[in-house]
């Protein structure tokens, strides 16, 4: 029998669901085995529901985390009558106790053991059989991903034929706005005219600048905006054309251009609602998020200036993004806030610190080849 060929995985319910997967993922083992603590109820529950969701059937079964020989005991039963190499133990997840007491009986009976390798991406071998390592072909869609963190997926965005239509305009913004002053006002009259919510939105430039002429042209023959020269004033003729300019221009950017990468999946504007919240479930908006690898990536786009974090109180976008990834996406995330104006050097340095890649500026146009270089790095 071919090790990847188990027809029962046993896997330790932890508060990292994505070391637990991959393996029955990548194999599809026609039953797993959870070992479930009772402060894993909440998480085995959501992994016994995905991997039903791919037709695995799911067997749960009580342990002590903390006694390593009532473990033992449960797997030794489990064990029983099974036929030799037909249950493979999973030992990535759960406490170092229970893993031990794991590894006892499936050692003491010549049951396979696997590892998950996250550094080097494999599942490594731990039954002393000298099988090599396998690459851990497994992937997860954005959905799944999330759900498996407790997020449900409310609604979610992918192309549409307006976003489609106007990819050169937003390919030009994304090339000639981080390098203008023109984006400082656009933001403002924008974000104004969203705030008051009556169309069409009447703004006057003023101060005016002419090199703001060629993107009020621009965005005039795109039917974006209507612009009186004599009296300066630029008009939102509807809610859609603001919101657009206000930012959304960044998020379309974005998305076309990991859409182009060779990734798994991809969507935006994905509003999620955080599992046993209550009536009235906690809910959070992502811009751009995809999934590679059984990776996650989150995507914070931003075109108001991101100065010092003196200006932040409550809400700094580095601090928001590396909270919020270190929750939906746990250890296998990675946060990347994509800037259309440059980051101040305070929170260059914090982003740096927390390990988020960061895009701003006038690296713009390099979108692509800066997350291609992230995604070979990883």
């Amino acid at each position: 029998m071919h090790r990847n060929k188990n027809t029962a995985h046993l896997i330790l319910i932890s508060g990292q669901p994505i070391p637990n997967l991959i393996p029955a993922i990548a194999w599809h083992p026609d039953v797993v085995h959870l070992l479930v603590s009772a402060k894993m109820e909440r998480q085995a529950a959501r992994i016994a529901q995905f991997l039903e969701s791919r037709g695995i059937e799911c067997r749960k079964h009580q342990i002590d985390a903390y006694d390593m020989r009532q473990v033992e005991a449960v797997c030794t039963k489990l064990l029983e009558g099974a036929a030799h190499g037909a249950v493979i133990l999973n030992a990535t997840g759960g406490t170092k106790v229970a893993a031990f007491g794991a590894f006892a009986a499936f050692r003491e009976r010549g049951f396979p053991i696997v590892y998950f390798d996250p550094e080097k991406w494999r599942i490594t071998w731990l039954d002393g059989s000298g099988t090599p390592p396998v690459a851990a072909a497994a992937e997860l869609s954005v959905r799944e991903y999330l759900a498996a963190h407790g997020l449900n997926v409310i609604e979610d965005a992918g192309s549409d034929e307006a976003v489609t239509k106007r990819l050169a305009l937003t390919a030009w913004l994304a090339k000639e706005l981080p390098q203008s002053g023109f984006i400082r006002v656009l933001n403002k009259l924008a974000t104004e005219a969203q705030q008051t919510g009556i169309y069409p939105a009447h703004k006057i430039i003023k101060p005016f600048d002419p090199s703001f002429t060629p993107f009020l042209k621009k965005l005039e023959s795109e039917k974006l905006i209507s612009w009186d020269s004599r009296s300066r004033t630029l008009t939102f003729p509807d809610a859609a054309a603001a919101r657009y300019l206000g930012g959304f221009w960044l998020e379309e950017y974005v998305f076309d251009v990991v859409s182009s990468l060779d990734v798994h999946d991809v969507r935006r504007n994905v509003r999620v609602a955080w599992d046993g919240s209550g009536t009235k479930p906690v809910t959070n908006e992502f811009d751009v998020v995809f999934t590679d690898k059984c990776r996650l990536y989150m995507i914070s786009c931003k075109t108001s200036k991101l100065g010092s974090e003196s200006h932040y109180k409550d809400k700094n976008p580095v601090y928001e993004l590396d909270s919020l990834k270190d929750a939906a996406a746990g250890l296998f995330g990675q946060g990347i806030l994509v800037s259309a104006t440059p980051l101040g050097v305070e929170l260059q340095k914090r982003a740096d610190t927390l390990k988020l890649l960061t895009i701003s500026g006038r690296d713009l146009p390099w979108l692509k080849t800066k997350l291609q270089a992230a995604l070979n790095f990883r």
